[in-house]
């Protein structure tokens, strides 16, 4: 059900001094909408988590999917991070943002690592 809250209790804790402490290098925050564009999410969260130099800006924007999701994941490896997705309307939109890696070895099970280092991710649907 909309308009009961979800995305204003995540800012709170988004925005909450001791998760901004917990998090200090590593929180995005990506809308991802009833019409899911994964390539777009991704180019939030890279754009939120790390400084891509002009290379790789131009060497992004000529990614597939599953390369700008290996390339998010290179970016998150080894680090704790908060991720946010916003509006997460289904299964299928989750299946696809979180899809298996298709060249990266290191990357079990999705693009999101889990590397021991206490990392979240926090989904409104």
């Amino acid at each position: 059900m909309g308009g009961i809250g979800k995305t204003t209790l995540a800012k709170k804790v988004y925005t909450h001094t001791e998760v901004v402490q917990h998090f200090p290098d590593c929180r995005a925050w990506a809308y991802v909408s009833q019409d899911c564009r994964p390539i777009e999410v991704y180019m939030q969260i890279i754009n939120q988590v790390s400084t891509p130099t002009k290379e790789q800006v131009e060497m992004m924007e000529k990614f597939q999917e599953n390369q700008l999701g290996d390339f998010r994941h290179d970016h998150l490896k080894g680090k704790r991070y908060l991720i946010v997705l916003d509006d997460v309307w289904s299964h299928a939109d989750w299946d696809c943002l979180a899809r298996v890696s298709s060249s990266n070895s290191d990357c079990l099970g999705n693009v999101f690592p889990d590397g021991g280092k206490s990392s979240r991710l926090l989904l409104t649907t």
